[in-house]
């Protein structure tokens, strides 16, 4: 970031130096160890577990920041304003689209600490919890009553609500009841002016709490769903919760790869009869595994689903088991037995107990497409990779997909990508950038925009996103809210 006459950053950013008196400030809202400048970890928070600094190229941020509750976060927000620096929100850092690093340096504002309160409310079936309370507790925590959040996110960092909610977190089981956003009824947010606001019924005080999202007039909570806090910080969120379901079962089948649009309509019309999870991957997610001896799989699969069913009681199940199968037998599938269960399967929060070691460095996005259309964005996935020689067991290509009522939601990455290497960097940034090319040519949606994806994925939107822009303006009219070329930053 160019340093003006009014910037409080010195040039040498390297140095992490900040001005005196804003560092001062933040000190005093947070707590003096609560604020870092140190070189180190402003290096660490530059790198995030998916695709963000590698494809970038971004600097460190120049100060770190952890508040406690969102008074303190509406205090920082307010001396960022008064400074004119801008303001990065940050979870676990699990992004997959860089809007969680500060590369136009300023402010990163970890939530971590933002995690003093969560409570299951089961007259209103929801669950209201502080932006930094990890899902994967809030999951357990809701095993103990005999209820479920409505779907399991495959993030190992173990995604925090808030962020939950500004990257609208997806995951397994998610075919019927839909993502975060589907699910939100009441948000607490930090406006990009430091105004401290509840949305949803949740504001009445007195009231019955948070029970609905919608309370007449325009949907204000959706502005702050999938924004990636670019249009304020999420400080506490209330999320639908549903019944453990009484009985249920993982099955599991595979498709050899040119069996692609025969495994699309048995997806179609599973999904169609609304299975309670889809969930598809390809072999390579079980490179590691099988090469250890871990497990055998059919030498010609190469697709494999795990279908998650449910009923009220174990008869029950036995019949939707049978609909299941012969839906899958009609497309060719094949039984690959209990796989799916040492894949997944509740009430774990986990997913791969024998497969891919693939949590290093990653390079993956993150899209929607029609599930009819599974195998010409398929054949985009493997061509790319193959053309720029990561086909193979050193990257590891995994596709993974979650599924809607009539939707793809893949999140195809390089399982072990090194950009460290200059070589391998280069032919990265070049496979990212046609690979998401190809796919919005090919009428698919990115899951989250950021300054990562090249400029085709969102100026297709047109009007829609000149409208995003406007708002954004106006709700943030110093732009300092994690601003980006996306909004026009």
């Amino acid at each position: 970031m160019a340093t003006s006459r009014n910037s409080p950053f010195v040039q040498d950013k390297e140095r992490g130096m900040i001005d005196k008196d804003l560092r001062e400030g933040l000190e005093e809202i947070v707590g003096k160890e609560h604020v870092s400048t140190s070189p180190m970890d402003l290096q660490a928070y530059a790198f995030v577990q998916g695709t963000g600094a590698d494809i970038i190229g971004t600097k460190p941020a120049d100060v770190i920041v952890l508040p406690q509750n969102a008074l303190e976060v509406s205090k920082v927000v307010k001396l960022a304003n008064q400074y004119q620096v801008p303001i990065v929100p940050r979870g676990a850092g699990t992004n997959s689209c860089g809007m969680n690093v500060a590369h136009k340096g300023g402010i990163v504002v970890d939530m971590s600490r933002v995690c003093n309160e969560m409570y299951v409310d089961e007259e209103n079936m929801v669950v209201v919890a502080d932006a930094g309370c990890s899902v994967y507790w809030i999951m357990r925590e809701l095993d103990k009553k005999g209820l479920r959040f409505p779907f399991m996110p495959l993030y190992t960092a173990g995604p925090q609500i808030g962020s939950g909610v500004s990257c609208n977190i997806t995951g397994n089981y998610m075919t019927r009841y839909g993502s975060m956003g589907d699910n939100v009824v009441g948000l607490d947010v930090v406006m990009p002016t430091g105004e401290m606001i509840t949305f949803g019924p949740g504001a009445i005080k007195g009231g019955w709490g948070h029970y609905q999202r919608y309370v007449g007039g325009p949907d204000l909570m959706g502005l702050f769903i999938n924004a990636s806090g670019t249009m304020g910080i999420v400080t506490k969120v209330a999320v639908r919760i549903k019944p453990a379901p009484e009985a249920e079962d993982v099955l599991c089948f595979g498709w050899r790869r040119e069996q692609a649009k025969e495994l699309t309509e048995a997806m179609y019309w599973l999904q169609r009869r609304f299975v309670y999870d889809f969930f598809l991957i390809n072999r390579w997610n079980y490179h590691s595994a099988e090469g250890e001896g871990r497990l055998s799989i059919p030498e010609d699969v190469h697709f494999i689903a795990m279908i998650s069913i449910d009923s009220p009681s174990k008869k029950e199940l036995e019949l939707e088991r049978s609909r299941v199968v012969t839906i899958v037998e009609q497309y060719q599938g094949i039984d690959l037995g209990e796989l799916g269960k040492l894949t997944m399967g509740p009430p774990y929060y986990r997913i791969w107990l024998s497969v891919s070691k693939w949590m290093q460095r990653i390079e993956a996005t993150y899209f929607w497409c029609p599930v009819k259309k599974f195998p010409e964005v398929y054949d985009i996935w493997e061509e790319t990779c193959r053309k720029y020689n990561f086909w193979d067991g050193e990257h590891c290509p995994a596709w993974f997909s979650f599924h809607g009522r009539n939707t793809c939601n893949p999140y195809p990455l390089l399982a072990n990508a090194n950009p460290t290497d200059p070589d391998e960097l280069s032919r990265l940034k070049e496979w990212w950038k046609e690979l998401n090319v190809a796919l919005c040519a090919a009428g698919c949606v990115q899951y989250d925009l950021g300054d990562s994806f090249p400029d085709q994925n969102y100026e297709v939107l047109g009007p829609q996103w000149d409208l995003a822009r406007q708002i954004k303006r106006f709700l943030d009219p110093n732009g300092i809210m994690n601003p980006s070329r996306t909004y026009g930053g």
